[in-house]
């Protein structure tokens, strides 16, 4: 499931403010110095009140995006900018779900309108790739030859071609 959560700082850096043993995945947060962020939770046995379960429509969206993960990706990228020219720092948790919610479902929307695909990756790189893995490729920057991929947890990563099954002629047709 998924929730809003208070975000806490530990000696390793931040972290949501949950049980130890709990299993989380941050799935976007409105900026780097927020106080909480979105987060799929597994065996979550209660609320409290660092904790708030996202809304059925936006449930709704997260597990589509899962089952196209660019959406995610997208949306987790895109997220800090629209809350910062919009708001500034003077934004509500409710500010940060509904245009998060808004990217996402546009994201989805669109995506028959978009190039991306999946493609074989041919270097290992541990806890990054894994060896004849595939992955969403979501775009191409021929000048620096370098591939822009979404990982499982859904952030965007960049590297050379060769990491992956493809050749340039198939993405400057596939990106043009």
């Amino acid at each position: 499931m998924y929730y809003i959560v208070k975000i806490i700082k530990k000696k390793d850096g931040f972290r949501p403010k949950l049980k130890k043993k709990i299993g989380f995945l941050l799935l976007a947060e409105p900026n780097s110095k927020a106080k909480y962020g979105l987060y799929e939770i597994s065996k979550l046995k209660g609320l409290t009140k660092a904790i708030k379960k996202a809304d059925r429509e936006l449930t709704g969206l997260i597990d589509s995006g899962k089952e196209y993960p660019p959406a995610l990706a997208l949306a987790r990228e895109q997220i800090r900018n629209v809350i910062k020219r919009k708001y500034g720092n003077d934004f509500s948790q409710d500010n940060f779900l509904q245009e998060f919610s808004w990217l996402l479902k546009n994201h989805l929307e669109t995506q028959k309108e978009n190039n991306y695909f999946l493609a074989k990756c041919l270097k290992e790189q541990t806890g990054y790739l894994m060896l004849n893995s595939f992955y969403w490729i979501i775009g191409w920057n021929p000048n620096r030859k370098l591939i822009f991929w979404v990982s499982r947890d859904y952030f965007i990563y960049q590297d050379s071609i060769e990491v992956f099954n493809l050749d340039e002629s198939f993405l400057k047709n596939r990106f043009s």
